[in-house]
């Protein structure tokens, strides 16, 4: 069977994030194996995580099929800085198992001690 790669992006207004959510949880059901999540879409313009969309995705998603993107800092406004933040957000939101892609080789140590609770994020404050 050939594999069939979707992508489903909700784009304009942020408040159709729960059909996109749905449409991604339906393609799950019928098969797809991992939901690509382009982590842009998780900033605002102030380069704060969008907590609430985030939360609406991991209500509506299996998150365990889901892979976050991080955005990369050549992003316009897109900071190290903005990067970092939204990878310990992700990790504190959704556990030390959360799926993130885009990490540069330099912070792959580095993650994998945030994820352990040995970097600035202590055990205690982490999602599981």
């Amino acid at each position: 069977m050939t594999a069939v790669r979707v992508h489903i992006a909700t784009l304009g207004c942020k408040v159709n994030t729960y059909d996109s959510a749905t449409i991604a949880e339906r393609l799950r059901a019928a098969g797809c194996e991992l939901v690509l999540v382009e982590g842009a879409e998780f900033m605002d313009r102030d380069g704060e995580p969008k907590r609430e969309l985030i939360r609406e995705l991991a209500a509506g998603v299996d998150m365990s099929k889901v892979l976050l993107e991080l955005p990369g800092p050549w992003i316009s406004g897109c900071t190290l800085h903005l990067v970092h933040d939204l990878k310990k957000f992700f990790i504190r939101e959704f556990g030390s198992d959360v799926n993130i892609a885009n990490v540069m080789p330099d912070d792959l140590i580095e993650t994998e001690a945030l994820r352990c609770g040995l970097s600035v994020i202590a055990p205690d404050e982490m999602a599981h």
